[in-house]
């Protein structure tokens, strides 16, 4: 979809922008920020522009050209509007992620989590078109390095979107490595490992998620194995329902896995 087509010039609706910022503020649920996963793809200065070879702009018009409307009623009419579509606008979430999770062995024991995100087909084709690659095409290894950069490490801050705790106590994660990305039938893949040194005795009841408090996205748990042979010991991940709270769009129920050893 093209954002000029929609873009309305600040000027042209000045004089009903007291009316927009009443019905707008009236409104009970804000629209949160979007997280910082998507910014990177999204400028906004790109939902202002208005294309030249567009013509002239009718800003905030709502009849079909050549009906006029009352005065009264046009004025009515567009802040209705805007109400109307703000909880469509707000709704989340936004994105939808299959999120893989793979437990790496040594002789040690567990090493590391592998990860494996595979984006939406919607939102795959926008970040793809943002970054300027083709959806049936291959991502370099210089093109994985800048979707590194621009678009994964900031993520750092949200803990990747991983939730990890034993016996109800968080699991520090440290920062990811061996970042690549490709595209899988035209949807986005995020590969990645958190390192994470834990011998296998002690790996039990270690429950795994995705989970991002916003909503914007919502991830679906997988694990890439059922079960894991290490020091004489197998190690078992079921899945089991967990309900948490998100930051004002109330509880959610998401799927989490959890090491039983054996």
């Amino acid at each position: 979809m093209n954002a000029d087509r929609f873009s309305i010039p600040a000027s042209a609706c000045d004089s009903r922008s007291s009316t927009l910022n009443v019905m707008i503020s009236s409104l009970r649920r804000p629209v949160p920020a979007i997280p910082a996963i998507y910014h990177v793809v999204i400028p906004t200065a790109s939902l202002r522009r208005v294309a030249p070879e567009a013509g002239p702009v009718r800003p905030c018009t709502l009849a079909p050209r050549g009906v006029s409307l009352p005065r009264m009623r046009y004025r009515l009419l567009v802040p209705i509007a805007i109400v109307l579509l703000a909880p469509a606008i707000g709704a989340h979430p936004h994105m939808w992620i299959d999120g893989i999770l793979g437990l790496e062995f040594g002789a040690n024991g567990i090493e590391g989590i592998r990860v494996t995100w595979m984006f939406d087909q919607f939102n795959s084709a926008d970040m793809l078109h943002q970054l300027r690659i083709s959806p049936r095409g291959q991502i370099s290894a210089d093109q994985s390095r800048e979707i590194y950069e621009t678009a994964f490490t900031h993520l750092r801050a949200m803990d990747y979107f991983i939730l990890a705790k034993q016996r109800n106590r968080p699991v520090p994660l440290p920062d990811a490595v061996d970042f690549t990305a490709s595209i899988d039938r035209g949807r986005l893949v995020y590969e990645f490992t958190i390192p994470l040194s834990m011998p296998v005795r002690q790996a039990n009841e270690l429950v795994l998620a995705f989970f991002d408090e916003s909503y914007f996205i919502s991830f679906m748990t997988l694990a890439a194995s059922d079960a894991y042979r290490s020091g004489g010991a197998t190690l078992e991940l079921a899945q089991e329902p967990l309900r948490l709270q998100t930051d004002g769009w109330g509880n959610v129920q998401i799927t989490a896995l959890r090491t039983v050893v054996r």
